[in-house]
């Protein structure tokens, strides 16, 4: 009898910060593997251009002003303090009335406009005289500019290289679609994406472990669709994987388990050369798991006959 998995479809996400609930994907990268052979089959990546969903927005804007503080806020070298640079001030949390102010102003644009904004709208809020500043920290709070540093996507590049969110969802389902052979949903794979769906634990339920699935899951609940419903049951962690393999390795990152199998991780924090590579030290691990380079055993499983 042959395996039910036919497809593995490793991939990765770049995003606007650490948070799915308000950070966005910026850039997502899949490369399927066929389960049998191992080979790469397709690689496949989009970028998505700029937008807002603002619908979880907190309804008293004195708790919004927080959470824009507390996404936003930086160490100011001279006193110490926490700091929110915004117009001529610098906002602290004990001082949070100049954003009070201007959140409730982009309260009243949202409830005649609606909370989800393209990036059309982004741009005519910003050319705006009234709500251009409060429109660029929401845009940073969604597109922290510290995590677009360190992934190296600018604005300018979302912007020029990216597609529409409905656009990229359409080519991310229509990969996920390519890849189920009859009744095989493919397996998903990759770094730290988590392998345990949204679930019931003792009672309460729980959101997908991981950093990748709880994006995705979000993601595809925007587009109307059901991400976990879209893939096989069986999820697999890299991240986990290596945890088990090995037990005293400095780190666990990525670029640290390709080297543990003589691969090199390139572009880093660029989500397709992220996902070739988890790709290939995937297809390692699966190799060593199917004795590849052991030594042939003369063993031969014995047939028995049960009665029942």
């Amino acid at each position: 009898m042959q395996s039910p998995y036919k497809t593995i479809i490793v991939y990765d996400l770049e995003t606007g910060g650490l948070s799915s609930k308000i950070n966005h994907i910026t850039e997502m990268a899949m490369v399927a593997i066929n389960a049998e052979t191992l080979d790469i089959i397709e690689e496949f990546s989009v970028m998505m251009k700029p937008w807002l969903n603002l619908e979880n927005v907190e309804e008293e804007p004195l708790k919004e002003a927080r959470e824009l503080f507390k996404a936003l806020k930086q160490k100011d070298e001279d006193s110490g303090l926490n700091i929110l640079r915004y117009k001529d001030n610098l906002i602290t949390l004990k001082n949070l009335d100049p954003l009070i102010e201007d959140i409730e102003m982009f309260y009243e644009f949202l409830s005649t406009h609606g909370n989800i904004l393209t990036y059309e709208d982004i741009l005519k809020l910003e050319a705006s005289e009234n709500l251009s500043d409060i429109t660029k920290l929401f845009f940073d709070k969604t597109y922290n500019p510290q995590a677009l540093e360190v992934t190296h996507i600018s604005r300018e590049m979302m912007v020029s290289e990216g597609v529409k969110k409905e656009e990229a969802f359409k080519q991310i389902r229509e990969m996920i679609s390519r890849h189920t052979v009859g009744n095989s949903k493919p397996i998903l794979a990759g770094h730290n994406i988590g392998s345990l769906p949204r679930r019931i634990v003792r009672g309460k339920e729980k959101g997908p472990d991981g950093f990748d699935n709880p994006f995705m899951e979000k993601f595809f609940k925007e587009n109307g669709d059901d991400f976990f419903d879209c893939i096989n049951d069986k999820i697999i962690d890299t991240l986990k994987e290596a945890r088990l393999k090995w037990y005293d390795l400095p780190s666990f990152n990525l670029g640290t388990c390709c080297n543990e199998v003589g691969l090199t991780l390139k572009e880093a924090h660029r989500a397709l050369p992220d996902t070739v590579a988890n790709a290939q030290f995937l297809v390692k691990i699966l190799k060593s798991l199917r004795g590849e380079g052991n030594q042939q055993s003369k063993y031969k499983r014995r047939k028995y006959k049960f009665q029942f």
